[in-house]
């Protein structure tokens, strides 16, 4: 069981003068670790709802805390707050993070933390917060006091703080030319996940129409935790270590209202998620709404949990009553990072029909990049679900191949740009085929998108019966070879673990 460590205060205090260090410090003389933090560069849109994509990227400070990997004794530390330090409208801002001369000389191994808008999770760690400290600090709710991004009482916009964003990474090597190091490039990713619930009822004319109101969304009580971690160097990180398993979680439901009016749509269906780019959908939806033909119950910053979603919708047909319960896919779904949204709609009958897709919210994910050959993955392994049996098991996705069927799985991955993705087979390679094994990196193709195959091996005879479960399981891993030098690039690609069986 790990320590409690609750950042529980309002306000960021971690600019001691004594220990604030120049950011963008430029004396090559000097020995230091050079750090380049990519910005990316949003994506120019007109259509409804994209402008608080702005808000959700906006980054107020952000702190670095650097230990070596062997003793967690600290290397140094950035502290950044001065708005006028951060690139405008995206771009590359260099830092450098002094070291001593010993660091040089030795390069150990390091452990990197990053935190961005310390201050909307009420978090006080400051330029001496020690290793223990980084790794058992959590946020959420307190007995009587805050509750950051909670059930409470739901946050539906994104405060003059901003969202909080994290990032942990150990064993990170340090390479370079005295008396400037470097180290490859760590993903700062939200700490929180997105809600947003939207809602139509099929447009008709000219025929007796059915009054249906929508009355209130429900989810249900403990599925939310009520602390989690800060700092993740997985998809997920949530705190989950108090003896009764119930204590763990927020104990009370939380609902909203329906619409004021329930929106018609000549298609709804056409609403669905079929397996777009995130981004496509995103921009599908708010094309609808700006159009007057989807309702929208807007956005809610939630924390992550790895509970299942349930809840329950709430609607009148014609004066008549009627429920209908819902449920996330599979748990996990809700992870740190992720959209979830549930699409509920009304066609032909009188029976609410429902949509419920979670998408990873990668799509303006900030890069903390510490080299010139930065890793950067828009959309991580996905598993088609059409393709295979897919079931949720401890942690993993279970994916038992179809006879005669491929699994179709992609990522997108956008730099190094003309670097090479290796997909290397783990397990029961033999058994299996993966196509392909390599794929170059370029962005202008299909937006960076690689699609890959897994099939049985038709050229291998053998027995499975006389084989265990462990022994005719795939797994893939995946890094990046790019100017000489190749690069683990699994943290980057991989969110949801994926297991193939035959």
């Amino acid at each position: 069981m790990r320590r409690w460590f609750l950042i529980g205060l309002l306000g960021l205090t971690v600019l001691l003068p004594a220990c604030r260090r120049d950011p963008v410090g430029d004396d090559e003389n000097m020995p230091g670790l050079s750090i380049a933090v990519d910005f990316p560069l949003r994506r120019a849109s007109v259509k409804a709802g994209l402008e608080a994509t702005d808000n959700e990227n906006a980054i107020h400070s952000m702190s670095i805390w650097v230990f070596r990997s062997d003793d967690h004794s600290p290397v140094g530390s950035l502290h950044i707050t001065n708005e006028a330090d951060f690139p405008v409208g995206g771009g590359v801002k260099r830092y450098t993070l002094g070291v001593s001369w010993d660091f040089i000389n030795n390069h150990p191994d390091v452990d990197i933390f990053v935190l961005a808008n310390a201050a909307s999770i009420g978090c006080t760690l400051g330029a001496d917060a020690t290793y223990e400290n980084l790794t058992n600090a959590v946020f959420g709710y307190e007995e009587g006091g805050s509750d950051y991004f909670g059930t409470t009482t739901l946050t539906g916009s994104v405060g003059s703080n901003g969202l909080p964003m994290s990032s942990m990474a150990t064993h990170m090597t340090v390479y370079g030319t005295s008396p400037r190091l470097k180290v490859d490039a760590v993903s700062l990713k939200r700490a929180v996940s997105r809600l947003r619930i939207v809602l139509c009822k099929t447009k008709t004319e000219g025929e007796e129409q059915d009054d249906v109101v929508i009355n209130s969304i429900t989810f249900y009580k403990q599925q939310i935790p009520k602390k989690e971690y800060v700092f993740s160097e997985g998809a997920t990180h949530i705190l989950l270590d108090q003896p009764n398993y119930a204590d763990n979680f927020m104990p009370d439901p939380f609902s909203y209202s329906g619409p004021a009016e329930l929106k018609e749509h000549e298609v709804p269906e056409h609403l669905i998620y079929v397996n777009q780019d995130p981004a496509a959908y995103q921009d599908m939806l708010n094309q609808a709404i700006q159009d007057g033909t989807l309702s929208d119950l807007g956005y809610t910053y939630l924390r992550e949990t790895d509970e299942r979603m349930i809840g329950r919708i709430d609607y009148t047909v014609n004066g008549k009553a009627r429920f209908r319960e819902f449920s996330a896919p599979a748990r996990g779904d809700f992870a740190r990072n992720h959209t979830w949204t549930l699409y509920a709609y009304f066609m032909s009958g009188r029976n609410v029909q429902l949509s419920l897709v979670a998408l990873p919210w990668d799509k303006s994910d900030y890069l903390v990049d510490f080299s010139a050959q930065a890793i950067t993955v828009i959309s991580k392994f996905t598993v088609e679900p059409t393709s295979a049996d897919i079931t949720y098991n401890d942690g993993f996705y279970d994916v038992t191949l179809i006879p005669g069927v491929a699994v179709r799985a992609h990522l997108a991955i956008t730099t190094p740009v003309g670097g090479t993705l290796m997909i290397y087979p783990q397990g029961a390679a033999t058994l299996f085929t993966v196509s392909p094994e390599q794929a170059f990196i370029n962005p202008d193709l299909n937006s960076g998108r690689i699609d890959i195959e897994i099939r049985n091996n038709t050229s291998i005879d053998v027995n499975l019966s006389e084989l265990s479960a462990a022994e005719t399981t795939l797994t893939l891993s995946f890094s990046v070879e790019a100017a000489g030098r190749e690069m683990d690039a699994n943290t980057e690609v991989i969110d949801n673990k994926y297991r193939f069986h035959l």
